[in-house]
């Protein structure tokens, strides 16, 4: 039986395109993976057949640059201060295609997701408070990392911070690990 193509949105397509003419430090393998989505022609075995031409006998040798491209399409999608169910979708179909397990992000960039996070938390606590709606986006956030609470409050420990010693009451900002302890 022949497996199904997964056909991603458009605006998956055209920020893939953008990240990919912007930035020449994709393989061809890379290249050649984000050619088959814009064909709609990705799937499992297109993968396997397109790997097995490079010579890449499992896709943890190329992880990190896969990971590489989520991150960059992750930056795109977070350039507007909005996540939409789309966004989520391609994210987790990418994270599907691309073997992307719970930990690899957190555990092989590290520092991407720190700068991402912080320019990201920069904004919602500015005004020192957190809205329903930044809460809900910190929610989306943690997940588009695969995140834990403690992680992802880890990330927001400075700026909780920053907020307390400014004048903010703990109940207006979104974090658990600092309500539980004053």
């Amino acid at each position: 039986m022949e497996e199904q193509n997964f056909i991603f949105d458009n605006d998956l397509y055209e920020a893939l395109e953008s990240i990919l003419e912007n930035n020449d430090n994709f393989s061809d393998c890379i290249v050649d993976i984000v050619t088959l989505m814009f064909d709609k022609k990705i799937n499992r075995k297109t993968l396997s057949e397109l790997m097995n031409k490079y010579g890449i006998k499992d896709i943890e040798f190329i992880k990190d640059e896969l990971l590489n491209l989520l991150i960059a399409y992750i930056k795109s999608i977070l350039k507007d201060g909005v996540i939409t169910e789309n966004e989520q979708r391609n994210i987790k179909m990418l994270k599907r295609y691309f073997r992307v397990e719970e930990g690899d992000l957190y555990s092989k960039k590290y520092k991407e997701i720190k700068i991402i996070l912080t320019e990201q938390l920069e904004k919602l606590y500015a005004d020192n408070k957190i809205s329903i709606d930044e809460a809900v986006y910190c929610v989306y956030l943690q997940d588009l990392f695969d995140l834990n609470y403690e992680q992802m409050d880890e990330f927001k420990k400075d700026e909780v911070i920053t907020s307390l010693i400014l004048g903010a009451k703990i109940t207006d900002l979104d974090t658990s690990l600092f309500k539980k302890q004053y």
